[in-house]
């Protein structure tokens, strides 16, 4: 008997030596090289947290630009399995009872979730859908935590951009695009995924509205499903900014359906307009709009240009006040006298007006809109002065907006003027020009004098309300006097009262602007 006991206790012996040497090997030694793939199980990995992209507002708090996050969410079929035993119930059941959560508190269909959880191995993870929204997910987390079922596994999928008001301001607010850079290294983390602006308002402000990434340490297992580790560290996305911008959605509207109808009763291709307030420069709409926008996709809509601030047109008679402005600010004409009209011969070039006028004061040669009356009053002015007062009011140069896809229009350097530059850029011709820059100036003849910044963004908050940055009304430069000014500015309301623009007349207001028409070269 004692030497049986003997035999056993050293056969336990012999085979405790073994395992302690074994594991000696394994741990010391390391014959297998198995110290690197330890490691890495439990060295920490980096996740990317991607960060919401900011809203866009307008000037009342509407919002017309929002995101939405899509989650993925996966099924842990293993873990299902392992709480179906507990429950003693069969799999297929318990299936069942997950797909029931799961369509209740999303836009699944029942039968199709339990089609993807009997899907292949029933032991393996499984994808049910990457198209779950934040509240979606929210409520399964918590329906699933309160009934103790495991197994559940949620990662981000993508952010759409949500247009609350359709097509309205659409090339102003512009378009974005999904970016993501695949696999990085850096973090050993999936693709940095972004939503960057492609044009418009999205463009410009994309640093704005980008937000910056935030990240987590995660531990993984052998499945690469997270586990619970200590010390974890983690950083917070940034969310993108969120834009206040100076646009008023209703007078957007009326802007955008006044140029549909204007297009419909003239047979347009395009339209364009801008509303502006002339004391601050804040843009309050900015619409430009081609008769196919409403049929078309409203994604395709959003990257076309934006027409006020990237198409040029040649500005014809509207250039014509403008050209009239020094000629009044340094008293080179007289409000009373005349100058002989119809028909001007300048050298080889014949300039004539619609009608022969004869006789006209400078005020009827805008009312009238005279092209030998504003030539001659050019002459006085000279291509100096007329130049140097062009380029003051902003043309030939983009304006301080800054937004996306601006032109900055075609004006000849002083060098280059020939013997007709003079008299045609007096009358709107040889320049181009944007409705942007053309707004800007006559928002200066409007406020007495002053070339304001033209403002889109009002307001930049964080999602607290926090103000990032306000952008205040800013005089770039004074270009007239008052006293000059408010002689166009009756001018102009002679236009409306007895001229070109009688047409637009109205009782209740009165109305001061001046009619333009381009020439236009057509193939053929």
């Amino acid at each position: 008997m004692k030497s049986r006991y003997y035999f056993l206790v050293v056969i336990f012996a012999l085979v405790a030596v073994i395992w302690i040497a074994y594991l000696f090997c394994i741990q010391i030694l390391d014959p297998f090289h198995l110290a690197g793939a330890r490691r890495m199980r439990y060295t920490p990995q980096k996740e990317i947290l991607i960060p919401r992209r900011g809203s866009i507002l307008d000037a009342q708090g509407n919002l017309l630009v929002s995101s939405v996050i899509y989650y993925q969410i996966d099924i842990d079929r293993s873990s299902v399995a392992s709480w179906a035993k507990e429950e003693k119930i069969p799999l297929e059941k318990a299936f069942e009872k997950y797909a029931e959560v799961i369509s209740s508190h999303t836009t699944l269909n029942k039968d199709d979730v339990i089609k993807r959880l009997n899907y292949g191995n029933k032991t393996s993870s499984i994808q049910i859908s990457n198209k779950i929204s934040e509240v979606e997910l929210d409520k399964l987390i918590k329906e699933l935590k309160t009934k103790d079922m495991p197994g559940l596994v949620h990662s981000f999928a993508s952010m759409k951009r949500i247009y609350s008001k359709d097509i309205l301001a659409a090339r102003v607010l512009g378009s974005v695009r999904e970016v993501s850079d695949g696999y990085d290294p850096a973090t050993n983390s999936k693709s940095l995924y972004k939503l960057a602006g492609v044009c418009g308002i999205e463009s410009t402000y994309d640093k704005y509205l980008s937000g910056n990434y935030g990240w987590k340490e995660v531990v993984l297992d052998a499945n690469h499903q997270p586990v619970p580790y200590p010390n974890l560290h983690s950083k917070k996305p940034e969310n993108g900014y969120n834009l206040y911008l100076t646009i008023d959605s209703k007078i957007q509207e009326i802007v955008e359906n006044a140029l549909y109808e204007g297009m419909e009763n003239y047979g347009a291709k395009n339209a364009g307009a801008i509303v502006m307030d002339p004391n601050t420069g804040k843009i309050l709409a900015m619409a430009g709009v081609s008769g196919e926008d409403k049929t078309e996709d409203p994604n395709f809509v959003r990257v076309k240009s934006n027409i006020p601030v990237s198409f040029m047109f040649e500005p014809g008679s509207t250039m014509k006040p403008l050209t009239m402005l020094p000629a009044i600010e340094h008293k080179l004409v007289k409000p009373t006298e005349t100058f002989q009209c119809g028909r001007y011969q300048v050298g080889r070039r014949v300039i004539s007006d619609t009608h022969q006028y004869g006789e006209l004061t400078p005020r009827e040669i805008i009312t009238k809109s005279s092209n030998v009356g504003i030539a001659k009053i050019a002459e006085r002015i000279g291509p100096t002065r007329l130049y140097e007062n062009f380029i003051a009011l902003g043309f030939g140069q983009k304006t301080a907006l800054n937004l996306a896809g601006e032109s900055s229009g075609m004006f000849a350097k002083l060098q280059n003027w020939d013997g007709y530059t003079l008299h045609s850029i007096a009358f709107g011709q040889g320049i181009s020009t944007t409705a942007l820059q053309l707004a800007t100036a006559y928002s200066a003849i409007a406020n007495g004098g002053k070339l304001m910044k033209p403002i889109i963004v009002e307001t930049i908050k964080d999602d607290e309300g926090k103000i990032i940055e306000q952008f205040e009304p800013s005089v770039l430069r004074n270009v007239a006097s008052t006293a000059a000014t408010d002689t166009i500015k009756s001018y102009l309301q002679g236009v409306v009262d007895s001229g070109t623009a009688r047409h637009i007349k109205m009782d209740y207001i009165q109305v001061g602007g001046k009619t333009g028409t381009a020439q236009k070269n057509i193939t053929g």
